[in-house]
């Protein structure tokens, strides 16, 4: 068991629950072992599969025993079932530990996209997953919408480089781990968006 993980309260726990996961034939999903690289466009990033089934907490620490000094564990939005593209909306609120004053903004976002998130800390920002899947395509208009939340002359709600790095590799991805320096704790569960605005 890794020290300071509490599964029931690490994103893994949400992504075991969802019931539109469940409905689907066989989804696999998809995560990765990358590297942080500050301020740069490439990304060390090392992708890998598993099926629904086999992501349980035995997994989970198992991977982050064995992760290498420089390396993180990162959840992807892809899913796939019978050939077909879905998308978990991720959000990562901006690079302050400060943005939980900026959930209220966020509200009208949930609305238009009828989606509820989860709320996590992760130490240096707030990560968030809905709590439906989208196709590909809506995935690129809700990568959009969330630009469109940072207004020019006010602090970033959103981080837009990691929405520009993720829609350079195709999906979301937020971090799962606690293994390097650059970041301060696992992901932990605050409560549902529509709770905390």
């Amino acid at each position: 068991m890794i020290n300071n993980l509490k599964t029931f309260r690490h994103p893994i726990k949400f992504i075991q629950e969802m019931d539109c996961l469940k409905k689907l034939i066989n989804p696999t999903l998809y995560y990765s072992i990358y590297s942080y690289i500050p301020q740069s466009i490439s990304e060390i990033r090392f992708e890998s599969t598993i099926s629904l089934s086999n992501l349980t907490d035995h997994w989970l620490n198992n991977t982050l025993s064995t992760l290498e000094n420089n390396r993180e564990l990162s959840f992807h939005s892809k899913v796939t079932s019978e050939d077909v593209t879905y998308h978990i909306p991720m959000i990562d609120l901006g690079g302050r530990s400060d943005e939980i004053k900026n959930l209220p903004v966020l509200g009208d976002l949930c609305e238009y996209w009828n989606i509820n998130f989860s709320v996590y800390s992760s130490g240096r920002s707030y990560h968030c997953y809905g709590d439906r899947l989208i196709s590909e395509t809506d995935w690129v208009k809700f990568m959009g919408s969330l630009l469109l939340l940072n207004i020019p002359g006010k602090n970033k709600i959103i981080d837009n480089r990691w929405v520009g790095h993720r829609l350079i590799g195709g999906y979301s991805a937020l971090r799962w781990s606690n293994n390097t320096n650059h970041y301060k704790k696992y992901p932990i569960l605050l409560g549902k968006m529509s709770d905390l605005v």
